[in-house]
């Protein structure tokens, strides 16, 4: 039957696209089902890779209301209706516990059908595990008050990541993933080489959020910084956050914009001199694995919160393996 033995993906974050492409190539293209959860760029970047899969769909995460929460409810119990009551006899994953209140609703009911397996693909460590655990009554109130909109049990005595799925309390299985996979160079977004062979091409990374962090000064200095790259005649291409997308004030600086939908993963770094940003972790994974020179100006500028801009140092340095450069290697400025 069409709604029977098939494979169900709940992909709920840009982290967890080179996981559900390892899921469609193990159980067969023509048999998946990929539900994009509240990130509407992840959608568009599925669809731009053009699979076989019968269905790519995107759900908006419902507005959780705490002072009309039958609203929430009904909304809730209306997707469950509309794209998930139907499927038995499938297999279903998804990739996180934390904050995602909608998928934990779905899994909840996927798994009480017995013909169902569900499976939490955890590729990482959840907030489950974080050994920093707190009471609070008011945190308890909340976790009954989720209870009651979403029908899941949430932990509610840990410090980050509520509402965390207690998937303890359910007939859903783990799996644990040590290895990344490997993108396949077909899914790669590749830029055109620079014509000018002495130089070549430069990232940026930037989102909308971090030019919101810098101070007045330290955005006119990122302007002459953007203006010193061109003018030394390297191609400077600009790439938005999949979710939040790109500093609209910021564009005029750059040759290139690239479509904001695609996660970093999934970029052919091997056509860039450079790679440039602040405290993204995008640039994290570049650097580690020596793709190019990843450079970070956290050094260079100033954020309004300097506690947050130390702590994205500390952040990128950790996961890179202290791999990131915090200096331009070529040119002063």
């Amino acid at each position: 039957m069409e709604n029977h033995n098939k494979t169900i993906i709940f992909c709920q974050a840009c982290v967890d696209v080179c996981y559900t492409l390892q899921i469609i190539k193990e159980r067969g293209e023509s048999n998946c089902i990929i539900f994009v959860i509240h990130v509407e760029n992840l959608y568009a970047f599925f669809t731009s890779l053009k699979l076989s899969v019968i269905d790519i769909i995107f759900i908006p995460m419902p507005y959780l209301s705490l002072k009309k929460p039958y609203k929430t409810k009904n909304e809730i119990n209306n997707i469950w209706k509309t794209f998930f009551q139907k499927f038995e006899d499938c297999i279903i994953y998804f990739f996180s516990l934390s904050y995602d209140y909608l998928t934990a609703s779905m899994v909840t009911r996927l798994s009480s059908k017995k013909t169902n397996d569900v499976y939490y693909y955890c590729y990482c460590e959840d907030f489950l595990n974080n050994p920093q655990k707190t009471f609070s009554v008011k945190m308890r109130l909340y976790g009954l008050l989720y209870k009651y909109i979403t029908g899941v049990h949430f932990v509610t005595n840990v410090k980050l990541g509520f509402p965390n799925f207690n998937i303890s309390k359910y007939n859903i299985k783990k799996i644990e993933i040590s290895d990344k996979p490997e993108t396949e160079s077909r899914f790669l977004y590749k830029m055109e080489q620079n014509t000018d062979k002495t130089k070549g091409n430069v990232l940026f990374f930037i989102s909308t959020d971090e030019e919101d962090l810098l101070t007045e000064k330290s955005i006119k200095k990122l302007e002459d910084i953007l203006l010193c790259i061109r003018e030394k005649g390297f191609t400077l291409a600009l790439k938005g956050h999949p979710r939040i997308g790109e500093p609209a004030n910021l564009l005029h600086n750059f040759d290139k914009i690239i479509p904001s939908y695609i996660p970093s993963e999934f970029m052919d770094y091997s056509t860039f001199k450079y790679i440039i940003g602040f405290g993204s972790t995008a640039l994290c994974f570049p650097a580690q694995h020596k793709y190019t020179t990843v450079i970070s100006l956290l050094d260079i500028v100033e954020f309004s919160d300097k506690e947050l801009q130390q702590r994205l140092k500390e952040l990128i340095i950790s996961f890179s393996d202290n791999t990131i450069l915090f200096k331009f290697p070529e040119f002063s400025i």
